[in-house]
């Protein structure tokens, strides 16, 4: 809830409904997901998305607010999980196929991390990563800078020569410059603009969908294409 351009995005509304329960009911839909684990802060102010998680029959953890890393990890140890996929509070349109293939891309590889980001990859404010338990504890003996425990994979993507990182490419018509993360005001305007088309055609609001929209609504990228996404 805390989020400096944007505070109180998690519960902020699209078609009626919080972003961070669509998230949620979104990813659901995996073929591949044992467990959907909400990992926030012991901030009060956050307290009212553990109680829309359990409303949502969605596990809860509360952890560290600014030391992501450490929060990751105690989420992991608690619920004894060997194999964490990564899915940010941004992501309102989080593609479960997309997923699906990274996670299927993660077992069959095995490399250090896998994801469907990066130059090739899904729009920004889609994708996800796949990871080990045990790398994140690793990560946590080496990684000592505020930005990568913020950011938890960020010292991974620094240092490739490091580690092994699968990409898994993007459908042809992913491939462009939508920004799909909610991060400001104009993101949200956006993501509202599309959902309400979406649903006066009576079509999913699933990124396949999504991106069919922008095509026939060019003009609609403009709203957030001024929006500078942070890098490291």
């Amino acid at each position: 809830m805390g989020s400096e351009r944007l505070p109180g995005k998690a519960l902020m509304k699209v078609g009626g409904k919080p972003i961070l329960e669509h998230i949620l009911g979104n990813l659901k839909a995996s073929k591949y997901l044992s467990q959907i684990i909400l990992a926030t802060t012991k901030q009060d102010e956050d307290t009212a998305l553990l109680e829309l998680a359990e409303k949502l029959q969605v596990d809860g953890f509360a952890g560290s607010e600014n030391d992501v890393l450490t929060r990751y990890i105690d989420a992991a140890n608690a619920f004894q999980l060997d194999v964490v996929v990564r899915i940010t509070g941004d992501n309102i349109l989080t593609d479960v196929e997309g997923m699906d293939k990274t996670i299927a891309l993660y077992l069959k590889r095995e490399p250090d991390v896998a994801t469907n980001g990066g130059e090739e990859g899904y729009p920004l404010g889609t994708a996800v990563e796949v990871l080990s338990a045990s790398l994140l504890q690793k990560l946590n003996k080496i990684v000592c800078f505020h930005e990568e425990r913020e950011h938890v994979t960020l010292h991974l993507y620094k240092n490739q020569e490091k580690y092994r990182i699968s990409y898994l490419k993007a459908p042809v018509a992913y491939k462009n410059n939508i920004r799909l993360t909610i991060d400001s005001p104009e993101d949200l305007a956006l993501i509202r603009l599309v959902y309400e088309k979406l649903r006066e055609r009576k079509e999913d609001f699933k990124l396949p969908f999504v991106v069919k929209c922008f095509r026939k609504h060019k003009e609609i990228v403009k709203i957030n294409s001024h929006i500078k996404q942070r890098s490291f």
